[in-house]
């Protein structure tokens, strides 16, 4: 499992005039793994995990599935669970389903890995019904640290849609296999943001900025909660939409989000400090 955390402690133009240096947020970016591995359960070596599936790794000790009733306790919380907890919140009277990527309008279709949809009080996160405490990293350094997200793009298309290079942030690179004459436009990494803070443009798991470096407390709880639904997902209020929660997919880009992560702190205007001159906040 890779739970990645990239921070800086620059301050902002602002906090720079802040005689209390305890009175300073740092920016701490959330890098987080949404690769299809972290669908399998904890405490097992990637090289046990063998088969299109995963194989020992996506079932019990026992054989089983992580969500039967059956399964032992202490492996029902499979990697991803695992993290969104640790970041969001203890899931309140947690139990999960697993299901197969069966259906043909997700970006997932027929990823042989199956799909384990952490439930609360028997409904999904995004749902009414579903309680989290407030326990997690983000809840308890909420008015302490102003955090930013970023979930995988392994979708080597150049596309903004999920269909067509899964949220394609930051710049396209050029890639040419060996001994192939031509070369391509490639864009992996990390997704990238929503454009109305998913109203219409829904990017599960997209690129959550820190926001201005003048957010007042509430606007501070504003962008901390959008960081938890980026993971999790919201139930419809009624006016917007409901956004789905990350489904674990796909490869391991590490190299190519961290590049993503240098073009974030460069040209992002949240975080790029113009008492910094133009190479951004490092």
């Amino acid at each position: 499992m890779l739970l990645a955390a990239g921070v800086t402690l620059a301050p902002s133009d602002a906090a720079a005039q802040t005689p209390d240096v305890r009175l300073i947020r740092p920016n701490l970016l959330l890098m987080v793994d949404t690769s299809g591995s972290m669908e399998w359960r904890t405490n097992t070596l990637n090289g046990d995990c063998i088969g299109r599936d995963g194989g020992v790794c996506n079932r019990t000790s026992t054989g089983g599935s992580l969500c039967a009733v059956t399964a032992p306790a202490d492996e029902r919380r499979n990697r991803w669970t695992t993290s969104i907890e640790v970041l969001t919140g203890t899931i309140e009277n947690f139990s999960c389903s697993e299901v197969e990527r069966t259906d043909p309008s997700q970006y997932d279709y027929l990823y042989p890995i199956s799909h384990h949809i952490p439930l609360s009080n028997g409904v999904a996160l995004n749902q009414p019904g579903a309680v989290q405490i407030n326990d997690g990293i983000l809840d308890v350094y909420a008015d302490r640290v102003r955090f930013g997200l970023m979930t995988f793009d392994n979708d080597q298309n150049t596309g903004l849609a999920a269909y067509n290079g899964m949220f394609s942030y930051g710049n396209d690179q050029t890639y040419q296999p060996n001994a192939c004459p031509d070369s391509t436009a490639v864009n992996l990494g990390v997704k990238r943001e929503s454009t109305d803070n998913n109203t219409a443009d829904i990017v599960p798991g997209g690129l959550v900025s820190m926001g201005s470096h003048d957010l007042d407390t509430a606007g501070l709880a504003q962008r901390n909660r959008m960081v938890q639904e980026a993971l999790v997902g919201r139930p419809s209020d009624g006016v917007n939409p409901a956004i789905p929660a990350v489904r674990p997919f796909g490869g391991t880009p590490i190299a190519a989000m961290l590049h993503d992560a240098e073009h974030f702190w460069t040209t992002h205007t949240d975080v790029r400090s113009t008492a910094l001159g133009a190479g951004g906040d490092p």
